[in-house]
């Protein structure tokens, strides 16, 4: 497996600014890949200055994808409404951070994989893609995938650079 370097950013052009949703890389070996400027430069904001900002604005816009994260009772309340929005490209589901509010102490509590399933529901009603975390793929995922959810997020930062210092 390749190592490879990837970051979100997303701006949301409503509402509060938000510039910066997250970062991440891929561990191969324990190594981070450097790459080089051509290698890098579909990841540089404007191609460290190969378009103009017209170019780069128009090139934003269509490559932004705004996620609502739902995480909480009052997100997954309100998931109908927020899926809806027309500016929201998919819904996040955070698991552990919704077991946590509704004092779950799983996500595997019944509770939780019903409140996931429903916010699998209103993605699909919307025509939203439906996200969540995994670990690892498991035949869990598949059975997530069979409802609905068409990305995952693998792994995290801290599972990688413990990875990487063993």
């Amino acid at each position: 497996m390749g190592r490879r370097l990837f970051a979100i950013s997303l701006t949301v052009r409503d509402g509060p600014p938000r510039d910066w949703v997250g970062a991440g890389v891929f561990w191969g070996g324990g190594c981070l890949d450097v790459l080089s400027v051509n290698e890098f430069q579909g990841f540089r904001a404007g191609s460290f200055g190969g378009m103009s900002f017209t170019e780069y604005a128009e090139s934003s816009d269509r490559a932004i994808t705004v996620w609502a994260q739902i995480e909480d009772q009052e997100g997954l309340h309100n998931v109908q409404s927020i899926a809806h929005l027309s500016g929201i490209d998919a819904l996040f589901i955070g698991r552990v951070d919704l077991a946590y509010a509704c004092d779950k102490a799983s996500i595997n509590d019944p509770e939780i994989q019903s409140a996931t399933s429903m916010i699998c529901e209103a993605a699909k009603r919307e025509g939203k893609t439906a996200a969540l975390f995994e670990s690892s793929l498991s035949q869990q995922s598949s059975a997530w995938a069979g409802k609905g959810v068409s990305l995952f997020v693998i792994g995290s930062d801290q599972s990688y650079l413990l990875q990487g210092f063993k």
